[in-house]
This record gives C-alpha cells, sequence and structure tokens, in this order.
C-alpha cells in the first residue's frame, strides 16, 4: 500500500497542470479589443482635416458650394484678419476668420482659428449672404479648440439674435429659420437680395450626414 501511495505521489509530481480555458479566452478577449481600438483610432485619425486620406471627406463643412453662388462678387470677401460672433442664447462667443482661399486645406486650417466666412460670401451688415461655418465636433485627441464651437447651435430657435463683430462694427441679425438640410442642398448657399446671415455645421453631432442650417435677417 505504501508503495502504490509513493506511485501516485511520484505520478502528481510529474502530472502537466491543468489549462486554465477561462484566462486564456480573457486574454484572447483583452487582445483583441485592444487591436480594435488601435484599428479604429488609426482610421480616425486618417480623417482628422490635413491628412491625405480625409482631405476630401468633410475637412469644411462647406466645400460643396458653387462658384459665385451667393449672390455677391468673390472680390468682395478678400479681406484679411478676424471678426467675431456672439450668441448669447447657447453662451458662445468666438473668432470669425475671413478666409481669403476657398481650397479645402485653407478652410480646414482656418477652421482651427475660429469659424469661417467663407470667401465669396457678403461681409457683415452688407447686402447678400453672409455665410458662415464651423464645427460641432470633433476626435478626443484633436487639438482644435473650436471642433465643437458650433454644437449647441441647434438650441437656436425663430426670434434668437445673432451679433456680428467686423471691423469694429456690430451688426445683429434675427433668427429667421432652421432647419436640417443634405450637404448639397442649394438652399444652404443661396443668393439673397436683402442682408442675411448663415451659419451651417455638421448635423447630427459627430456625422458629417446633413448640415444644421440657421438662416437670420440683419435687424440693425
Amino acid at each position: 500500500m505504501a508503495h502504490l501511495q509513493s506511485l501516485i505521489t511520484m505520478w502528481r509530481k510529474f502530472e502537466k497542470p491543468r489549462v486554465n480555458v477561462r484566462l486564456i479566452l480573457a486574454l484572447w478577449s483583452a487582445t483583441f479589443a485592444l487591436m480594435l481600438i488601435i484599428f479604429l483610432g488609426f482610421t480616425s485619425l486618417m480623417k482628422l482635416p490635413g491628412s491625405s486620406a480625409g482631405a476630401s471627406d468633410e475637412p469644411t463643412l462647406i466645400a460643396r458650394a458653387p462658384s459665385n453662388g451667393l449672390g455677391v462678387s468673390p472680390s468682395s470677401a478678400i479681406v484679411a484678419g478676424t471678426g467675431t460672433i456672439k450668441i448669447g442664447k447657447i453662451a458662445l462667443e468666438a473668432p470669425i476668420v475671413f478666409s481669403l482661399s476657398a481650397d479645402l486645406k485653407d478652410l480646414a486650417r482656418d477652421l482651427t482659428q475660429g469659424v469661417v466666412h467663407y470667401p465669396g460670401s457678403a461681409m457683415p451688415g452688407g447686402v447678400g449672404n453672409v455665410f458662415i461655418a464651423g464645427h460641432s465636433s470633433g476626435q478626443v485627441w484633436d487639438p482644435n479648440p473650436y471642433k465643437r464651437v458650433f454644437a449647441k447651435l441647434g438650441q437656436l430657435k425663430r426670434g434668437d439674435n445673432i451679433v456680428i463683430v467686423s471691423t469694429g462694427t456690430t451688426y445683429t441679425y434675427r433668427v429667421r429659420s432652421v432647419m436640417v438640410l443634405r450637404p448639397d442642398e442649394i438652399r444652404i448657399f443661396q443668393p439673397s437680395t436683402s442682408p442675411m446671415l448663415t451659419l451651417s455645421t455638421c448635423w447630427p453631432i459627430g456625422s458629417a450626414t446633413n448640415r444644421f442650417v440657421v438662416e437670420a435677417d440683419l435687424v440693425s
């Protein structure tokens, strides 16, 4: 009997350890999840403004603006510098960059400095359609401080005021309509024979599927 017990003890010493199936599955799942996060992060990074893969996707919000489709001469918008947009209802105050180029890369760069006044649109206070666009969302790691500047634009209603300060003059516009449109809707860039303002941003937030558009008329 003692001999048999010795054999059993020796066998246990050389017995292969059991494989912990649960541990292996947990490690495999964690590895797969990490690889997926890295892949998705790389894909998103390639779509950031200025990257070669994402340069034509949606870097500017206004890539489809028709040539001279805003009812004013393009030369009337060649003004350097910045202005300011203020919307009290949504506690917004941001620089307006008067873009000198409609090139997508230039507009994408300008959108890191504030909201963009599209070249070829009317100047603030003037007759025609003043077209201003801004981002509503961005990647977490994107350092652009204005990547969500128009995120609350959807809270605006008819009758709300929008203040534009340009060249030392303050102009007040009153919201006439708010709507969600496709990016290629010509109404976004409609010409006007009276002073008006159009604000546009990607919608819904986190997507470039549509545009949230605010139209306002000059009141003072």
